[in-house]
């Protein structure tokens, strides 16, 4: 019984850890992103990539969806990224 609650506990820490962590949070929506802008040549494709750019909807029907844009100007992208 007690690996069961030491797993329950791990469990629950990282479900605490990966809900309150945006960096981890939003990791799937900048592995995305990220190719998009190492492969921007320029402040136009740069643009195209900040505005258009939808990597995942957060919920169904949801008006303001997540784009590589926001998640480039909250710095949840690599430096060398946002430096694009």
């Amino acid at each position: 019984m007690g690996v069961t609650v030491l797993v329950v506990v791990a469990f629950a820490i990282g479900w605490v850890v990966l809900m309150h962590h945006p960096k981890i949070q939003y990791t799937p929506d900048a592995v995305f992103c990220r190719p998009l802008y190492k492969a921007a040549r320029n402040g136009i494709d740069t643009a195209r990539v900040d505005g258009t750019t939808t990597p995942t909807q957060r919920t169904e029907g949801d008006m303001n969806p997540l784009r590589c844009g926001d998640l480039r100007r909250a710095n949840l992208l690599d430096d060398s990224v946002a430096s694009h």
